[in-house]
């Protein structure tokens, strides 16, 4: 890492640049180039043209404004035999100076170009080279070149067409800009709008529309050139001009090259737009180009250049870097996918070309219905995702209404998306989203209704009556066999050991053969459960007291209140009928704790009034009708 950031530092002093330096990453890095000489008796305009053309570039008849001392090689002509006047300097950069002229020949104005003050041969040759190009482009987004020429000091004179417009960085900048209105929002007569941030203006999809319907007319002219042998190398929005009446120009070529150029180890281009290979100084191709027309798009999207630091040694190691970016959820799905491919890392991984570019462009406004109504489900797929999770007890009518609207909507937008475009990937991924929360929906509504079923009395209640007429019947005989062995005489220990095992028997195996129809329910394996708890509890309460020694009065009185706590538990869950069962054994303990020698009887009599009590309520209150 150390080393890559050594390998930046010297690279950055190449081109004259400190990696401390707060450099604007908006400022094209022109290549440095050697000072060159011209043999001394070669002419003004020979040296302007020496080791580019191979013969001399011709007069332009111009007085261009110079601090220099004038030349000696040729008088000035007179300003009334100048075809061109100068007005006014347009502007003025690192490759050269821009005016403004009136070609009197033709009666129009034009733009002149030529090198600044104190240029160098090799600054002379870059012009030439710059204006060679663009002559060699003829396309109606490339600024025209009318003339290439020398002025009388023999510094390379550039004439161009006069685009009256704006750059398209100050639309971009400022939404509220008059020349909106002077292209395609509407006639210049029209009332202009209030400024309004530049960040609104990106959410508005009529603006964001035109400065794609912008960027598609650049990805024409860069086509147009890579299919000439030429790579722009500096695509950006300040370096297209905007014409009064909608016009698009790609303009400043002045550090474009031919393709099959070998690498020139220099670092060249505008920082906050530059690709990888032209931060190492690698062989750049069309896909260079597509790297840019991606950053300008990202610019587009997010106000801010692709690679914005503090200090140009990070904005350069960002352009190398290269990272995907990741967009707010504001930007279109599908245009930040093609923003992330168009300046990927890798070449390979890019478009293939301006023209693919362009197509993908196209292709998302011509699909941008469907894909703003795939966009309009993405909330409401994920209202239905929070409330198909939310817990049974917060599923309130309200809720499930909210539901069923919200899947109207996403089902119609869904359709509607996919109707106008089949192949839409967004519509596909979100009918998936979909199809799993109905899924979802779907297994949670037979996961309710299994456990109503189970909770619903009524499920197997027919099965379970008969359950509990036989058992009951059966029980009642056991103990009625217990009331006339008890009205004889007390029990022992064992005895009541004894006559605890054939209810518990009972019970037990009806259980075991019913078991199918016991588990329909929780109302059934409950009831079935608490049946065998009392008798299993009164079993092992007899058989503890026999091995404790206890008397059998003290035996029986536990067994009443034992069965009287599980007769008032089933009361309190179930029904409160079975209150009068609980009763029933109450009143048994009673007996057996004040008559110890009737105990047998008391218990008995009160268990099968309990099981009775417990028929008929349970028989009532569930069976289905017909069932007995």
């Amino acid at each position: 890492m150390a080393d890559a950031r050594d390998a930046l530092t010297i690279r950055l002093r190449e081109v004259g640049l400190d990696e401390a330096v707060d450099t604007d990453p908006g400022a094209t890095i022109v290549p440095p180039r050697e000072p060159t000489s011209a043999p001394a008796s070669s002419s003004p305009r020979a040296v302007a043209t020496a080791a580019i053309l191979p013969r001399e570039l011709p007069h332009i008849s111009v007085a261009l404004p110079s601090t220099a001392p004038p030349s000696t090689d040729a008088p000035p002509a007179s300003s009334a035999a100048r075809d061109l006047e100068v007005r006014r300097k347009l502007g003025e950069g690192g490759m050269g100076r821009v005016f403004l002229a009136r070609q009197h020949s033709l009666d129009r104005d034009v733009a002149l170009k030529t090198v600044r003050d104190r240029a160098t041969t090799s600054d002379h040759a870059a012009l030439v080279a710059e204006g060679s190009i663009m002559g060699h482009l003829e396309h109606p987004s490339i600024v025209p070149v009318h003339a290439l020429g020398a002025d009388d000091e023999g510094r390379p004179v550039l004439v161009m067409k006069h685009v009256e417009g704006v750059a398209w960085s100050e639309l971009l900048a400022d939404p509220g800009h008059p020349a909106w209105h002077d292209t395609a929002d509407g006639p210049a007569s029209a009332p202009r709008e209030p400024r309004v941030s530049a960040a609104r203006s990106r959410g508005e999809p009529e603006r964001l529309d035109r400065h794609l319907a912008i960027l598609m007319q650049v990805c024409h002219a860069t086509h147009f050139a890579h299919v000439r042998g030429v790579v722009h190398r500096d695509i950006k929005p300040a370096n297209v001009l905007i014409g009064r009446f909608g016009d698009v120009y790609l303009a400043d070529w002045g550090i474009a090259v031919r393709m099959g150029t070998g690498p020139s180890h220099r670092i060249c281009g505008t920082p906050g737009f530059m690709a990888p290979e032209m931060a190492f100084g690698d062989v750049v191709d069309a896909r260079t180009d597509v790297y840019l027309l991606g950053a300008t798009l990202h610019q587009i999207l997010t106000g801010r250049m692709r690679h914005d630091a503090r200090d140009v040694a990070s904005v350069i190691s960002d352009a190398i870097a290269s990272e995907p970016y990741d967009y707010p959820e504001t930007v279109p799905a599908g245009l930040a996918a093609i923003a992330n491919r168009a300046t990927a890392r890798e070449p390979d991984q890019r478009f293939e070309s301006a023209l693919a570019f362009r197509r993908a462009l196209d292709d998302h406004l011509r699909h941008r219905s469907s894909l703003a109504l795939s966009a309009s489900t993405v909330p409401r797929i994920a209202r239905l995702r929070e409330l198909v999770t939310l817990p049974p007890q917060d599923a309130t009518p309200d809720a499930e209404r909210e539901v069923e609207r919200l899947l109207a909507e996403v089902r119609f937008a869904l359709g509607q998306a996919t109707e106008q475009w089949a192949e839409s990937p967004d519509a596909a991924r979100a009918g998936a989203e979909l199809e799993e929360i109905l899924e979802a929906r779907r297994a949670r509504a037979e996961a309710l209704v299994s456990l109503a079923r189970q909770l619903d009395p009524a499920t197997g209640a027919r099965q379970r009556s008969l359950l509990l007429v036989g058992t009951g019947v059966a029980v009642s005989a056991i103990l009625s066999v217990n009331v006339l062995h008890g009205a004889r005489y007390l029990p022992s220990p064992r005895e009541l050991f004894l006559l605890s095992l054939p209810p518990l028997f009972v019970i037990v195996v009806a259980c075991i053969v019913f078991r199918r129809y016991l588990s329909q329910s929780v109302f059934n394996r409950n009831g079935a459960a608490l049946l065998v708890a009392t008798a299993s509890l009164v079993t092992m309460g007899r058989a503890m007291g026999l091995l404790a020694g206890e008397g059998a009065g003290t035996i029986l009185l536990r067994d009443g209140l034992m069965a009287t706590s599980c007769a008032v538990l089933s009361a309190a869950v179930w029904y409160p009928e079975l209150l009068l069962g609980a009763a029933l054994l109450l009143g048994g303990a009673v007996v057996t704790a004040f008559a110890p020698t009737y105990g047998q009887l008391a218990f008995s009599l009160s268990s099968a009034g309990a099981v009775l009590v417990a028929m008929v309520v349970v028989t009532r209150k569930t069976t289905l009708p017909g069932a007995l």
